[in-house]
């Protein structure tokens, strides 16, 4: 069974498992990076896996919202600068276990964010998620075992 592994860094990592064989997901969990990372090396004991990760390294160093205190700016920059090292350890991570990934971008047209009923109605998934997982699992929603690398 190949299976496609979406990851959401953050406080609260996101980790989809997708199914290319059958096309469906198969498991989501909102954890953090430790037992992510535990998780990802049992899946490989036992299946061939690859990784999609939510890449924050590649935006801009800040995002400016409108009418926000400096303090609330300060404390946005905090949580960018965090989610952006989760990001480059995952990176790392799957480097040093020969885990094949692909460092998605985050855009505003991406299909994230998305809430538990439209996710559900996309996905077929009619079990419980949180934010972060089903961020992680459209990273690798439909997506093909060959498109990464």
């Amino acid at each position: 069974m190949k299976l496609l592994i979406g990851i959401d860094p953050g406080v609260h990592t996101g980790v989809a498992v997708y199914n290319t064989d059958s096309e469906r997901l198969i498991g989501l969990i909102t954890t953090d990076f430790w037992s992510a990372s535990s998780i990802l090396r049992q899946l490989k004991k036992g299946y061939e896996i690859k990784s999609v990760i939510e890449d924050p390294s590649q935006n801009r160093p800040v995002f400016i919202r409108p009418g926000a205190t400096k303090g609330e700016m300060i404390k946005i920059a905090q949580n960018v600068g965090m989610n952006k090292k989760e990001g480059l350890l995952w990176i790392e991570f799957c480097k040093r276990n020969s885990i094949p990934f692909l460092a998605s971008k985050p855009t505003k047209n991406s299909n994230t964010k998305l809430d538990a009923v439209m996710f559900g109605k996309l996905t077929g998934w009619n079990k419980r998620s949180s934010e972060h997982s089903r961020d992680a699992a459209m990273l690798v929603f439909g997506l093909k075992w060959e498109a990464v690398k």
